[in-house]
């Protein structure tokens, strides 16, 4: 039953019955009230979980987002580089119409793929398409072009984990030489066998890309 207390190393339930566990996780979740954001910039949506379309670029939500797998700072840290661009001019946003129809197209894209926890959890992002489409704004993601290194190289931004060391590849603060060394120590995660389906899913992906909309964009966009 629900907990009515705790009495030292004992847990006691609303029964009245007693416990004395070997550990307690307190799964407590998280909420996110801003009680110091007025209420119409609270709850309006947001151009890929970060600007709100009628506040413009000078106001920006960092890190307020959860990927499904994945973390949170590769995400943020995006999210950061963004802003800081936007704040010297080097980007702009895009209209405040492609904004709401980009807004419209990921809330279906959530409404699909997180169905069973959509309405607990509104932040939820899928974890690779959403950094590609944060990467793809700041001028950050990688193309074919990019990766003429050693094979060895080319092999683990494939097959190896993903990582956000790619995005400092090329683009606004790029640092190749520390990139590439991070890329060069991963380790293959497919046998070979999975390495030929993943390229042929990377090559569905880049079909349903074009056809869908970017929460479809595959890992890169080779030209």
């Amino acid at each position: 039953s629900a907990i009515r207390s705790f009495d030292r190393q004992r847990v006691v339930f609303e029964t009245g019955e007693t416990f004395k566990p070997d550990l307690v996780l307190l799964c407590t979740g998280f909420e996110t009230p801003l009680p110091f954001i007025e209420e119409g910039l609270r709850s309006a949506g947001r151009y890929l979980h970060t600007f709100a379309p009628d506040a413009g670029e000078s106001f920006g939500f960092i890190g307020l987002l959860r990927p499904a797998f994945g973390a949170i700072p590769p995400l943020a840290e995006l999210q950061a580089r963004w802003f800081a661009l936007l704040q010297s001019g080097e980007r702009c946003l895009p209209s405040r119409e492609q904004m709401n129809q980009s807004i419209e197209r990921w809330k279906a894209h959530h409404r699909r793929v997180f169905r069973p926890v959509g309405e607990r959890l509104d932040h939820l992002v899928d974890f690779t398409a959403f950094c590609d489409e944060l990467a793809t704004q700041i001028g950050c993601k990688p193309r074919r072009q990019d990766l003429r290194q050693n094979w060895s190289f080319r092999l683990r931004f494939y097959a190896g984990p993903f990582v956000a060391a790619q995005y400092r590849l090329v683009g606004p603060n790029a640092k190749p030489a520390q990139a590439r060394q991070t890329i060069e120590r991963l380790p293959i995660a497919h046998p070979l066998p999975q390495l030929a389906y993943l390229y042929l899913r990377w090559r569905l992906c880049r079909i349903l890309h074009r056809l869908l909309g970017p929460e479809y964009a595959p890992k890169l966009v080779l030209e």
